[in-house]
């Protein structure tokens, strides 16, 4: 038995411990939900509580999930009775940890490295946050209008929820508008329903002057409903008073599987007060209410669906405030539900008013994963109008005898660095594969110069690349990256993928198990990448490409004008 193994530092998990790591999520899902379920029965929980980070599940804003797959870790890790020491670097899981039974029973050594300075710095963050969402409300109070809605007053209006990306403005919104999550929409439907089809922007991202957006939104041809120009001074103060109608004093023993995480959930309560996820999902709730008092009559609202907290707001807004109007969840892109376990609907949250009256997926055999939780559901297949580019596409014919690997870095700087570190111990048994060339892509928003200098993987066959990165992966025989859409965009164009697993962190895989592991791999070191990249050099493509058509068929539906109606005319 060597060191690491006695000694179980969570931040410095072998390869072998993070999939063992990961079979704990993948079996303990069930656990978390149902942990959840039982709290949102609890006597006394207001409305609002369910618009925190505690009840969100997402993964990106709340760290309960992620502690609590480290949780079900350490216990089996303690089940086996080989463990001596257990090395955390959170306070609030080392808390837990020193209370439970288990761990007194076993007499483990529990320490935390989790230094002073991040221990001050999460105590401080309900006043960063306070700050923040205080400066998004300003942006927003100083962009706002008055403006003229007469022309929506008689009709029956289509309203589609969307998210406006900062850099997709500066690049659309000087010709006619195309949306990025329902692109072309307007070309599957009557004279008469795009007269009556309107959006309802987000704006992800910190806060900035809104003033020029606005305005460049008002003046489109397009209809669009600006949140900001409808609400309320009060509605600002209801949103931020929050804390003072949660009593979360009437939370107690909250436990998942052996351990009490009563403490746990306390203080994440504390540490993500007044973060603007919040705000905004609570002034989502009061929207519809301001748009019915405006006279607009909303027929069918049409969410771009992810199960996020912003989304939950306008959910049960809508439910309450306008009864009449039909509410669909378009979910229109697949992701790793493995991490993204919001993703999947719960049971508490069908109870609490917080799921659309349909969920839309891409594809059928997708529809069985969103019932994970909760079999109380209406979902059905729906068009992927953000991909049906998926079906119009070639790749690209050309015989080479090169054999090309994009390397497509995600957003997030650890993610990008894992893939890096690596592609750059690979870097030796690649150059071996004859005629290989591996170009990098780094994401959109970032620069190549953050990455070049931390990874000598640059050589005369390994460069990194700019340029539209359609154009890429189409001339590519093997895409290597840990971005999930893009994963399942390449295979849907015959490009096998490998997905490169992070050591001590849930896997983000959104590939079906369906879809053959002849054309898709997770690789957690440089001898698994190696491993796959040979197996892949032998494939036939021409077996790759009908597999490619199908995946397209299966998970991309391509829209017609007969599905986008029964998309919108859902009764």
């Amino acid at each position: 038995m060597n060191q690491q193994e006695l000694n179980l530092d969570l931040k410095n998990l072998s390869i072998h411990q993070t999939k063992e790591f990961n079979e704990c999520v993948i079996k303990h899902r069930k656990d978390f939900d149902q942990m959840l379920c039982k709290l949102a029965k609890q006597k006394n929980l207001h409305t609002d509580i369910f618009f925190t980070s505690i009840f969100s599940r997402e993964p990106e804003f709340s760290p309960l999930y992620e502690r609590c797959c480290k949780l079900s870790f350490i216990k089996k890790q303690l089940d086996s009775g080989l463990v001596k020491k257990i090395i955390v670097d959170e306070i609030e899981l080392f808390e837990v940890l020193k209370k439970s039974e288990i761990c007194k029973k076993s007499g483990v050594i529990i320490h935390c490295n989790e230094n002073r300075l991040r221990n001050i710095s999460k105590k401080l963050l309900p006043f960063r946050s306070f700050l923040r969402s205080f400066c998004f409300v300003v942006f927003m109070l100083l962009a706002r209008r008055k403006v003229k809605i007469d022309h929506l007053n008689d009709k029956k209006i289509i309203l589609f929820s969307t998210n406006i990306l900062k850099g997709y403005i500066s690049k659309n919104l000087d010709s006619e508008y195309s949306d990025r999550n329902f692109p072309d929409i307007n070309d599957f439907i009557s004279e008469e329903q795009r007269d009556r089809l309107v959006f309802l922007p987000q704006f992800p991202g910190g806060p900035k002057p809104y003033n020029k957006i606005f305005e460049r939104l008002r003046k489109q041809k397009q209809s669009f409903l600006i949140k900001a120009d409808f609400f309320k001074l009060k509605d600002y103060v209801y949103a931020f008073s929050y804390p003072f109608r949660i009593d979360v004093k009437t939370i107690n023993d909250v436990k998942f599987l052996d351990f009490n995480i009563t403490r746990l959930i306390l203080r994440e309560y504390w540490q993500t007060t007044f973060d603007f996820k919040i705000i905004e999902s609570l002034l989502n709730c009061i929207i519809s209410k301001r748009l019915r008092q405006s006279g607009i009559k909303i027929s069918v609202l049409i969410d771009w669906y992810e199960n996020q907290l912003s989304s939950k707001g306008l959910i049960h807004g809508f439910k309450h405030n306008s009864p009449n109007t039909k509410i669909i969840g378009y979910c229109g892109i697949i992701d790793s539900a493995s991490y993204r376990v919001n993703l999947h609907p719960s049971e508490y949250e069908n109870d609490q008013m917080l799921l659309p009256h349909q969920i839309t997926v891409l594809g059928e055999d997708t529809k069985d994963d969103f019932m994970e939780f909760t079999k109380n559901l209406n979902i059905v297949s729906a068009p992927s109008l953000r991909y049906k580019y998926l079906h119009q596409i070639e790749r690209s014919n050309s015989k080479t005898s090169e054999f090309t690997i994009l390397v497509a870095l995600p957003i997030f700087k650890d993610q990008a660095e894992n893939i890096l570190s690596i592609l750059a111990e690979s870097k030796t048994s690649l150059e071996k594969i004859d005629n290989i060339r591996v170009n990098i892509k780094v994401h959109p928003t970032q620069s190549s110069e953050i990455y070049q200098s931390l990874y000598d993987v640059e050589s005369k066959n390994c460069k990194f690349v700019d340029g539209d990165f359609l154009e890429w992966v189409k001339a590519t025989d093997l895409l290597v990256s840990a971005a999930s859409t893009t994963c399942m965009e390449a295979l849907a164009m015959g490009v096998p993928v490998a997905i490169i697993g992070a050591k001590n962190q849930i896997l983000q895989n959104p590939i079906p198990k369906s879809i053959h592991h002849d054309y898709w791999r997770v690789c957690y070191s440089s001898n698994e990448l190696i491993g796959f990249v040979s197996a892949v050099y032998g494939i036939d493509k021409d077996n790759l490409t009908i597999d490619s058509e199908k995946i397209r068929d299966s998970y991309f539906m391509m829209p017609t004008n007969r599905n986008i109606q029964k998309l919108i005319n859902f009764q």
